[in-house]
């Protein structure tokens, strides 16, 4: 039985997730991932136009997943650190893809649903900032962003549960009003 075009385009974006996690942009191969996928070339280029924009539509749909999987609540960056943390520790390939797009699609937009949702993130973080419960010392983007980084950084394979207790503990010295 023949596959339908979108469960197609279904294991063509899974094993290019799988690839470009591995590989990068560069170092993936076409050949690898129509040969996980169980198709050809012609409909990989068909579905998505070139490698390039199989990485892209394969990034921004595993961040936007991310995004809307994890919870966010400004009055607990914390916790919002140790469920980004969960997060990623369960999808590796989201810190992965994160590192190859900005090391090889650094002048690329991010998705507009990250874009959108880091706006609102940083709106709710401005105004806990003035409430004084988190510190209004670090510009609430660049906060955010150290918040983000410490979630990944700490979802390196290792003693997961001291890592995910030290991710807790650096975010809340972070965020701590001085």
């Amino acid at each position: 039985m023949a596959r339908s075009v979108e469960e197609t385009k279904r294991c063509i974006i899974a094993a290019a997730a799988a690839e470009f996690s591995e590989h990068g942009i560069s170092g993936a191969r076409v050949d690898r991932i129509v040969a996980r996928a169980g198709c050809g070339k012609g409909l990989l280029y068909t579905y998505f136009g070139s490698k390039e924009q199989l990485f892209d539509t394969v990034h921004d749909e595993l961040v936007t997943r991310a995004v809307d999987a994890v919870p966010f609540s400004a009055d607990d960056l914390p916790g919002y650190a140790e469920a980004l943390y969960d997060y990623v520790s369960r999808n590796p390939a989201v810190v992965r893809l994160t590192s190859w797009f900005e090391l090889e699609r650094g002048d690329a937009a991010p998705p507009a649903a990250v874009v959108d949702s880091q706006r609102r993130k940083c709106d709710a973080v401005v105004a806990e900032q003035a409430r004084r419960r988190v510190n209004p010392l670090v510009p609430a983007a660049d906060l955010l962003d150290m918040v983000v980084a410490l979630a990944m950084l700490g979802a390196r394979p290792s003693n997961r549960e001291d890592r995910r207790a030290w991710v807790r503990a650096s975010v809340e010295r972070l965020v701590q009003v001085v």
